[in-house]
Formats: structure tokens, C-alpha cells, sequence
């Protein structure tokens, strides 16, 4: 899938970082802006990384669904439930991108 078809099916995406517990609901229709209509989710996906705490254990899911409250697993650390805002690394982020802090 890449992210021009989650776009076009209305799908959003949703991101949370294991480390920290910091999450966020990103549209894929800006995210294809950016990196490009062709980029697959899982390429994208694959160049996140926290901007709280600069983990690339940062997790993710595909939602039909828009807003509601994102239940990532917490495996005892109830703070892996908590805020999560995913920006790109430095290294592959294009010039002129947006960033998510």
C-alpha cells in the first residue's frame, strides 16, 4: 500500500512510540505531499523516529477510522499509553518538510 492508496481510501495512519509512549494520527494525504505519492507505508514508516525521546522503536497501524483514542500494548509500562509525535530522521527528512513535535 502506498501512501497515495491510503489517501485516496480515507484510511489514516496511526503511530506510537514504544520508548516514551508519545502517539499521534497522521493524515497520509500530506504525508504522500512530502515523501512522495509511490512511497509505501511501510517505507515511510520504516524512516520515523520519536521526536521526544529519538527512538526508532516507533510502531504503527492502518485505521479506517479517524480520531478515537490509539490503545498501543503496554506490556506493564502503562506510560507506553501515553502522547506519541513521530517525525522523520534528520537524515531523510526533504527540505521544506513539515515536523511533528
Amino acid at each position: 500500500m502506498t501512501l497515495e492508496s491510503a489517501a485516496a481510501a480515507d484510511l489514516r495512519l496511526r503511530v506510537w512510540c514504544n520508548a516514551c509512549g508519545r502517539q499521534i494520527e497522521l493524515d497520509p494525504a500530506e504525508q504522500a505531499r512530502w515523501y512522495g505519492p509511490e512511497t509505501t507505508v511501510l517505507e515511510w514508516r520504516a524512516r520515523l523516529v520519536c521526536s521526544r525521546c529519538g527512538s526508532r522503536d516507533v510502531d504503527m497501524v492502518v485505521s479506517g477510522t479517524r480520531g478515537g483514542k490509539i490503545n498501543p500494548p503496554t506490556f506493564g509500562r502503562p506510560q507506553v499509553a501515553r502522547g506519541l509525535r513521530a517525525s522523520l530522521a534528520r537524515a531523510a527528512v526533504p527540505p521544506g518538510a513539515p515536523r511533528y513535535s
